[in-house]
């Protein structure tokens, strides 16, 4: 009895470790609402040499990168949990600024405390304005824009791009 016992609590012990295994094997995932309506779709998916990093390049309808005023991009960095999503924000709006310096910079909602973090600004130049969405998961951090050739952001398109990266989820499959 003793033996069965036995046998039993440990085909228990492996069934657990096996499921807790697979639990925390999934992979993190950013889901974003690009609209349907206009037609974005990725055009473009690269991981760098390391494997470090993923980039993503969407466009809508028929634009394409050598000809287009508005395009997407995500940037995955894997396992990257260690630059806050504000100083890559500030690194990337310093690096603008090296190429566009009369370029300006306003954080348009963050939240800090959230299971995911995020902040969400805007960046604005001569020749290309973007909305810029960070936001740190679990295991990987997430960094969107969404860039228009325009000089400035409408109040609409902030409010549309705003509402779509705030409605994005983290999930895992």
């Amino acid at each position: 009895m003793k033996r069965q016992f036995k046998i039993i609590t440990l085909f228990a012990f492996l069934i657990f470790n096996n499921i807790n295994a697979q639990l925390n094997s999934k992979t993190e995932i950013l889901t974003i609402n690009w609209p349907k309506e206009e037609d974005w779709h990725i055009v473009d998916q690269q991981n760098n040499a390391t494997g470090t990093m993923t980039t993503i390049v969407l466009l809508k309808g028929k634009e394409t990168i050598a000809n287009h005023n508005e395009i997407g991009t995500t940037y995955i960095y894997h396992g990257s949990l260690s630059v806050p999503i504000e100083t890559e924000i500030e690194e990337l709006y310093l690096s603008l600024k090296k190429y566009a310096p009369t370029a300006k910079k306003t954080i348009i909602e963050k939240d800090d405390k959230a299971k995911h973090p995020w902040i969400i600004c805007k960046i604005e130049s001569p020749e290309k304005s973007m909305i810029h969405y960070a936001i740190q998961g679990k295991n990987e951090s997430y960094s969107n824009f969404w860039s228009t050739k325009q000089n400035e952001i409408t109040p609409e398109s902030q409010e549309k791009w705003v509402e779509i990266f705030k409605s994005s989820k983290i999930i895992l499959e």
